[in-house]
Parts: structure tokens; C-alpha cells; sequence
């Protein structure tokens, strides 16, 4: 069946007559992008204008063509409703060739039309850029496809992403995002922030004496977003925070029981007791009020104190957690009869220092026990640290695979992918696997890892098709093409091989580059605890650098072809920094074994080494517009305005972007590798570290303490802070900069 030929149509795109807003979305959708592909503009149709071929796209019970075809035996009908499955089916029908694309659903209908656009016609949907074919002539083979997905739910977002990946974003930002999550057939997503004035309006009709924001005109970025989203398809869980016991509401009632908490060495605050009647009427009036403005999905996600100790108010925290699951299920049930709780287990922490904050896996089934309402139990640690392993699967109740995969800004190459689709697999493969029904893919940060991302959203869909062999050549073909991805397939699998492969990092073993953090005699994971398996992964890493030499050398045979293809490029960028990363890290543990010697000559040549490193990595980001710091300073000047170099350059020191507001173990948290970042701050803390570590050998004491390194830093942090952003030279050519650094290594 040919579509268009030569620059012209040679079929329509037939819509139903009572084709909803998303089955249209998809038909603009299909026409978008083979008017890219093909210089061809093929028209869309309620109903056929003439005898002749057509793109049948919709439901049974919205496009009377379908209905058709289906009834007739001529095509097969979609995979139940709620499946989110779809068939894409050549048929011949008054001796015409056509296609039909028939969801179970409107969000099922617009999955297949992606789906022939990428596995069918060669388009290739990435979070960083799109590839698509140029033919002079679009043509199809007989098709009969029939997907459904494995996992009913399939959810992709972390709230960290709005801070450290999207806080710049306007609408066009996030309508690239979602459309990204629909190409990737992820049917959930994190809540946007579209209720902030809830909580205050609520207090204020019930009396308490507080501030209520004043509405902006307009819809906000996140209101918008929030639409959008939801036009999708996308559902988008209610987020039922804690009840705050301000000093006015406590004063309006003032019987009411509380607890008092802290987040890391933040000043202690204060939250109404989840066993106070106050708090449930609390979660009722905020349900209600939220759906009332906003529509419902019937997803709630609830956790009790997750990340905080309690200080005050709960002589027996178990008893507390359990009034927390009574009083939201019956909060719930009253609300919103239809409401699924999300329980998260990111609250359940079964390693806990203190020992009555820890969670027991009898305490886990006690807790799920009390629950009373629909839910789902969302692991969001499973592909490392999975609770799943030590509950039975949590007990029987409904739950979810979740992959986190990097906490702050971790944008170094990792993700064990053979790893994680074993343990998928092993979960689906057991004879309660259908207890499994989500999967949750959770990074705190996506801008980077392309690769790991793109073969979760493959996992989430089917774990049990594929390899990862043949996931490798589909990942090469549609992001570079087929002639391009042939020839970067070899380098590919050397980097399945090893950064995404069994000498990967992970969240809970960072092999970060280690001028992220402020190096110390450990030199191990900064504000993580060193453990056995970082402490051998990284004496095994030096063997990485040739093969990440291998990988640039493979790039820089197809040179030309690099050069003039933006993901290409941004690939062969990622390889470079994490190759002279991963030789920072060698040298400045080599520093730290000179100093602890007594050999200063050994000190002092690591030391030239450590420099010249961070200058090399300084160039190669300096090279490339979206990791230099100028760059991420202006995206965010619509937003803060002037103020928007002291908040980017805040939050990577503090994570949070309020003046004066620090947590020295949250310090460096949201680390990255940007050029200013480096070259001012990064780079000035590693001379100071050296510098301290040749005065203490100099003065014959090898024994360094925290108050040192502290008063070292210190001044280096504020300074990077306070001072006036330097703008790094630009224009340099990535390749040639690193051509230059594999002669001279």
C-alpha cells in the first residue's frame, strides 16, 4: 500500500464522525509526520470523499469503517478496553488497499499510530530529539499487528524532576515531555503542581487565620501542562500531603494532636497527628475540593513521613503509621468511592540507623492489612534495593516494579540493563507475577541516559520480548538511521558491556566522577556511606578507560556522519566527558594513596594530572551549548529573572535555590557536569585539597579532620555563590577537541 509518492498523497486519513478530541490528535499526529517524511500533506477525512485507499484510524464505536471491517472478519477487533492495546491491520475493502488502526481506547489508538510511525516506518522518538526518514515514496507491507501491554499501569516521573531537570520549562517544554511519555506508551505520571492554593483556601474556611494567595490571570505552566496531559490520556495521581500544624491552626484548635518531625538538619516542624479526627476531615475536604477543580483520575498517593524522624508525639510510631492507613482509606472511601491508593514504600525503610523508625517486614503486612481501600503497593527501588524481595512480594497486594535509577543530578552513563531485565523478567516469570501490575520508572533526572530510558519504556510495555542484543540494533537504527547505526552498533555493545552493563554504578553504588563532591582521605561516595560493592567495583574501574577510548575511536570513524547528526554528536559528547571522568578519578585516588605514603612527588605529578583533567572536561562542555552553565543560567531568567545565576548556582551547591537555606548532607546533591561548575568551583576545591594535603605532609601530621576540610571549602562554596558568573570561551569543535585528547593521552 503506498501512502505518498513523489511529494503527493496517495491515500486519506479517515476519521469517524464521532472521533473524540485524542483519536483526532492522533490522525494530526499521523499526517505531522509523514508531511515530514515524505513532503506530502495527506488529508483528513470524517468520511470517505471518494472510492479509493485510506488510514482507518479509531475505535469501533467511533469510525464507522472500522466497525466495518471488523464485523466482516476483515480485521480483528482491539484487545479489551482497559488494556491500552491497539491492532494495525492492512485489508482490502472495495477493492481498495487500506490500513486500520483500531485502539481499545483513544489513548490506545494514538499508541499505534506511534507505533507504526517507529517500528513500521523508521521514525525514531527520543526524549533528546527525533529522527525521520526522507522517502520519496512511503509505502507499506502487508501488516497484522496486535499489541497490548503487559503492565496495566505504567507510570514515568519523580517530583525531583521538577527541580532538577525541568525548572526552566515553559508549556512548549512540557508538551515535548508528554508527547515523549505517549510515544513511550506510559500511561501515568508524576502530579503537576496545580493545588497549591488549596490547603490555604481550605484553612481559611475552616476558620484559621492565614494568608491565602491571590489567583495569577492566566493558567500557570504547570496548569497547563496539567491539561495537556490529561488530554492524553495521561493520568495524573492526587498528591495528599501531611496537614501542617501551623501555629493558627493549632490556635483554632487547639486540642488537636501532633507530631513533631525533622528533614535532615532542617529547623524540626509540625504535623497533625494522623490518629486526630482533623486529620482525616482533612484528607475528605482536600479530596473533594481537588477533584472539584480539577477532575478525577481516582489515584491517590498518600505516604506517612517519608524521609523525616519523628521527635515529638508518637511514644509508639508503628501505632501512628497505622492510624495514618486507617484514617486515609476511610477519608478515601468517603471522598471518592472509586479512589486506588498508591502506596509508596519510600516511607518503608527497612534500614533505618534508629531502630524505631526502621520498618519490619511484619510491620510492612500490618500496615498493608489496615489498609481498607483499592491500592497498589509502587516499589520505587526495585531494580537495586527491591522490598519486594523481603515481603513475598508484598503479601499478595497489588504492587509495582519500580526502577529509580539516579538521585539528584547523576547524569554519569549507567544502568545495568541485562540486570534489570532479568529481575523483571523473574518477577513476571513467578506464579504470582500478575500481582505485578505497574511498572514505575522514576529517575530523579532525564535529560541524560537516553539509552537506559528508552530500554525501561520497553520493559514497562513487554519484559518478556526481545534481548538485549536486539534491543542494541533497534536503539542504533532508529536514532542514527540504519546506515549510521549500523556502524555505532560496535561501540554500543562495548558501553552494554560496561557502563550499562556489569561495571555499572547505580544509585546505591555511585561511581560518580569524584569532583562532584568534596574529596576527603575516603575519596569513596561523598555523602554515601562506602560499602563493599562500590569499594570493588572501583578498583576494577580503571580497566573502563580503554574501552571508553575504544568507543570515541569507533565515533571518530564515521566522523562525517557524526558531525551532521545532533544525537550522534551528543552521544559521542557523553562518552568524552565520562572517559576523562573516569581518569579524574583514577588520578585523584592515586593523590590520596601518594599522601598517605609520604610520597610528595607522586602527590604533586597527581595533582598536575587532577588539574589538566578538569580543564580538559571544561573545554569538551564548554563545546556544547547544553552543558555550559551560562546556558542553563538564561533558560532560567524567565523565570527568576535577575536572580536566576544565584538560584541555579544555589541549588547546586545546596539544592535548594533559598538564600541562606543549607543541609550539609544534602551538599552537592544536585551534581552535574556543566562547564562553569567545573571551572568555578569543582576545579578551585580540588587545588584546595591538595593544597591542604601538601601542607599536612609538609608538616609531618597526615591526620586530617572534617573541621579542616570544612574550613578549606567553605569559602570556595560561598564565593562560587556570591560571585559574578564567569562566561567560558565557546564555539570549539567537540570532535576536534577530543581527537586532540586521545593523541595526547
Amino acid at each position: 500500500m503506498i501512502i505518498a509518492e513523489h511529494g503527493k498523497p496517495r491515500c486519506t486519513i479517515l476519521l469517524g464522525t464521532r472521533a473524540a478530541w485524542l483519536e483526532r490528535h492522533a490522525a494530526e499526529e499521523l499526517q505531522r509526520y509523514l508531511a515530514r517524511m515524505a513532503n506530502a500533506l495527506i488529508p483528513v477525512e470524517e468520511e470517505p470523499v471518494a472510492p479509493g485507499p485510506v488510514l482507518a484510524i479509531g475505535r469501533p464505536g467511533s469510525n464507522l469503517f472500522i466497525a466495518r471491517a471488523i464485523a466482516s472478519g476483515a480485521v480483528s477487533a482491539p484487545p479489551s478496553e482497559q488494556s491500552d492495546g491497539f491492532v494495525i491491520q492492512t485489508v482490502e475493502i472495495d477493492d481498495a488497499e487500506s490500513l486500520v488502526i483500531a485502539g481499545s481506547s483513544d489513548r490506545g489508538t494514538l499508541y499505534g499510530v506511534y507505533w507504526l510511525l517507529e517500528e513500521v516506518l523508521g521514525v525514531g522518538f527520543f526524549r533528546d530529539g527525533e529522527r525521520v526518514p526522507n522517502l520519496t515514496t512511503v509505502e507499506l507491507p502487508p501488516l497484522s499487528i496486535s499489541e497490548r501491554p503487559h503492565f496495566p499501569e505504567r507510570h514515568e516521573g519523580n517530583g525531583c524532576v521538577f527541580t532538577y531537570s525541568a525548572s526552566s520549562w515553559g508549556v512548549d517544554e512540557w508538551k515535548r515531555e508528554l508527547d515523549w511519555k505517549s510515544k513511550r506508551r506510559f500511561n501515568t505520571t508524576w502530579p503537576f503542581d496545580v493545588a497549591h492554593d488549596l490547603l490555604p483556601r481550605m484553612l481559611a474556611d475552616w476558620g484559621v487565620d492565614t494568608q491565602v494567595p491571590s489567583r495569577s490571570e492566566g493558567h500557570t505552566v504547570h496548569e497547563q501542562a496539567f491539561r495537556y496531559a490529561r488530554s492524553l490520556g495521561i493520568r495524573i495521581p492526587c498528591i495528599i500531603g501531611n496537614l501542617p500544624a501551623i501555629p493558627e491552626l493549632r490556635a483554632r484548635f487547639p486540642e488537636t494532636r501532633v507530631l513533631v518531625l525533622q528533614y535532615s538538619e532542617l529547623p524540626p516542624y509540625t504535623i497533625v497527628h494522623p490518629g486526630d479526627p482533623l486529620f482525616r476531615r482533612y484528607v475528605v475536604e482536600y479530596v473533594r475540593r481537588y477533584n472539584d477543580s480539577w477532575g478525577s483520575d481516582h489515584l491517590y498517593i498518600a505516604s506517612f513521613i517519608s524521609e523525616s524522624k519523628v521527635l515529638e508525639g508518637a511514644a509508639n510510631l508503628h501505632e501512628a503509621r497505622l492510624d495514618f492507613a486507617r484514617a486515609v482509606s476511610e477519608a478515601l472511601k468517603e471522598a471518592d468511592p472509586e479512589a486506588t491508593w498508591i502506596i509508596e514504600t519510600w516511607s518503608f525503610d527497612m534500614d533505618a540507623e534508629d531502630v524505631n523508625h526502621r520498618w519490619s517486614p511484619a510491620q510492612i503486612k500490618e500496615y498493608l492489612g489496615t489498609v481498607s481501600v483499592p491500592h497498589i503497593v509502587a516499589d520505587l527501588w526495585s531494580e537495586e534495593r527491591g522490598k519486594y524481595l523481603q515481603t513475598e512480594n508484598f503479601f499478595g497486594h497489588p504492587w509495582g516494579f519500580g526502577v529509580l535509577h539516579s538521585f539528584g543530578a547523576g547524569s554519569y552513563l549507567h544502568g545495568d540493563v541485562s540486570l534489570l531485565l532479568k529481575k523483571v523478567r523473574d518477577v513476571v516469570n513467578q506464579p504470582d507475577g500478575k500481582n505485578c501490575r505497574m511498572f514505575l520508572l522514576q529517575p530523579e533526572i532525564i535529560q541524560f541516559n537516553s539509552f537506559f530510558y528508552e530500554f525501561c519504556a520497553q520493559v514497562a510495555w513487554d519484559p518478556l520480548r526481545g534481548s538485549v542484543e536486539s534491543f542494541v540494533e533497534r536503539y542504533c537504527r532508529k536514532r542514527y538511521g540504519a546506515s549510521l547505526g549500523e556502524k555505532l552498533r560496535e561501540p554500543w555493545n562495548i558501553l552494554v558491556d560496561t557502563v550499562y552493563g556489569s561495571e555499572s554504578g547505580s544509585v546505591g553504588t555511585i561511581t560518580d566522577p569524584l569532583y562532584w563532591y568534596r574529596p576527603d582521605i575516603h575519596l569513596l561516595l561523598g555523602w554515601t556511606k562506602p560499602d563493599d560493592k562500590t569499594a570493588t567495583l572501583r578498583a576494577r574501574r580503571h580497566l573502563l578507560i580503554p574501552k571508553l577510548r575504544d568507543v570515541l575511536e569507533l565515533f571518530l570513524t564515521q566522523e562525517v556522519e557524526v558531525r551532521t547528526d545532533p544525537l550522534a554528536l551528543r552521544d559521542f559528547v557523553d562518552v568524552a566527558r565520562q572517559w576523562i571522568a573516569e581518569r579524574f578519578n583514577i588520578a585523584i585516588i592515586s593523590a590520596r594513596d601518594a599522601f598517605l605514603a609520604g610520597d610528595e612527588v607522586e602527590l604533586e605529578k597527581r595533582r598536575a594530572e587532577c588539574v589538566a583533567l578538569l580543564d580538559d572536561q571544561t573545554r569538551l562542555l564548554s563545546s556544547w551549548p547544553p552543558y555550559r552553565l551560562d546556558t542553563k543560567v538564561n533558560e532560567h531568567r524567565a523565570r527568576f529573572g535577575d536572580d536566576a545565576e544565584r538560584w541555579v548556582k544555589h541549588t547546586h551547591v545546596w539544592v535548594y535555590g533559598d538564600e541562606g537555606m543549607h543541609s550539609p548532607p544534602l551538599r552537592d546533591y544536585y551534581r552535574m557536569d556543566l562547564d562553569g561548575l567545573i571551572a568555578d568551583y569543582y576545579r578551585p576545591r580540588v587545588i584546595a585539597y591538595f593544597d591542604l594535603l601538601h601542607s599536612k605532609l609538609n608538616s609531618g601530621n597526615q591526620c586530617i579532620t572534617p573541621e579542616e576540610f570544612d574550613s578549606a571549602y567553605q569559602p570556595i562554596e560561598e564565593a562560587f555563590v556570591s560571585h559574578t558568573m564567569r562566561r567560558l570561551p565557546a564555539g570549539e569543535d567537540p570532535l576536534a577537541i577530543v581527537r586532540g585528547l586521545l593523541v595526547g593521552q
